[in-house]
């Protein structure tokens, strides 16, 4: 039994890793301060109704202050849904020196959102303005629409 369970670990442990992002196209700023390197996506494929992780690795080309990052979901490149992360605790927390840099955006999808197809992803300053923003697609698991009808109210 306990191999019977090992060996179905293994072929569902795989279904469920992060799965880099191998191409995306900016769809905002320019590439002069900030480039991305690369997009990783856990779990993949993406699950409504479940917590996403999406990490970023970038580079700095020059010292620049990030404030504020935002995550859209989008359908047909669309923005259906968003949140946002703050990449400083305290204004003088913002400094990311030249160089490579990575940060991770973490989102919860709510059930009923409508079927997805990727993400955009949109990097403040700290005075508001946008330096960089950027679109991936992803592939979507489908979830059973019977069973979120039985979790409602």
């Amino acid at each position: 039994m306990d191999a019977l369970v090992f060996c179905v670990l293994c072929l569902l442990v795989p279904l469920i890793s992060a799965e880099p992002i191998r191409k995306f196209h900016y769809t905002c700023g320019s590439t002069d301060m900030i480039e991305i390197k690369g997009i990783d996506v856990s779990p993949y494929p993406v699950t409504i109704g479940q917590t996403t992780t999406v990490k970023i690795d970038a580079e700095a080309f020059e010292d620049v202050s990030i404030g504020e990052v935002l995550l859209y979901v989008t359908l047909n490149q669309k923005k259906l849904y968003g949140s946002t992360k703050s990449l400083c605790d305290q204004p003088t927390d913002c400094s990311i020196p030249s160089g490579p840099f990575s940060f991770s955006i973490t989102q919860t999808l709510p059930q009923l959102i409508p079927v997805l197809n990727g993400y955009e992803i949109e990097v403040y300053d700290v005075d508001g303005s946008k330096m960089v923003c950027f679109y991936f697609d992803v592939n979507v698991k489908v979830v059973d629409l019977p069973a979120v009808v039985e979790k409602l109210p």
